[in-house]
């Protein structure tokens, strides 16, 4: 970071109420519903060994690098939060849904922006003795299952996104 520069910071959330990335409590997240799906298709120990490495902070959880008691004198001199701000952002699919009313279009990007993030953790997941046909039809028949039930009832879905933006400044 240069001297007399500002930097913005973009960072997964958690707010006051519980609400996260894909979780809002007002529509199905896409993402539960992939793990009950891919449930179903594993066994039981390629479902434990799937861990999807996410974790939404809150903003005291974003803030605390910068307290002042948690730096030495010069850290505190150099590097200052200028805007901390909890935002949501609304599904663009879903907005494009509602005005389009294309369930199939909605279905296919959610489950294309899931997949893009967490096909590598769900292969990593499966067993050794499967081989590379077999673990690509899997992930293959996850997605399109998600697609499906997400099109069957495109009403109930959306992926918001919940962060935290922090403006940096360093002196």
């Amino acid at each position: 970071m240069a001297a007399n520069s500002f930097h913005l910071a973009l960072v997964l959330a958690v707010d006051g109420q519980g609400n996260r990335t894909g979780r809002n409590g007002k529509q199905k997240s896409p993402v539960d519903e992939l793990c009950a799906i891919w449930k179903q298709l594993v066994t039981d120990e390629e479902f434990k060994h799937t861990t999807i490495p996410a974790y939404s902070r809150t903003v005291t959880e974003v803030l605390a690098p910068f307290e002042k008691p948690q730096r030495t004198i010069d850290q505190a001199d150099k590097i200052n939060v200028e805007m901390c701000q909890l935002i949501q952002t609304e599904c663009p699919h879903r907005l494009a849904y509602l005005g389009s009313g294309d369930a199939v279009k909605l279905a296919r990007e959610l489950s294309k922006d899931v997949r893009v993030w967490c096909e590598s953790i769900f292969l990593s997941a499966l067993d050794l003795h499967r081989n590379d046909s077999e673990k690509r039809s899997l992930i293959d028949q996850l997605f399109a299952c998600l697609e499906q039930r997400i099109a069957q009832d495109a009403n109930s879905y959306a992926m918001e996104y919940e962060h935290v933006l922090l403006l940096i400044r360093k002196n």
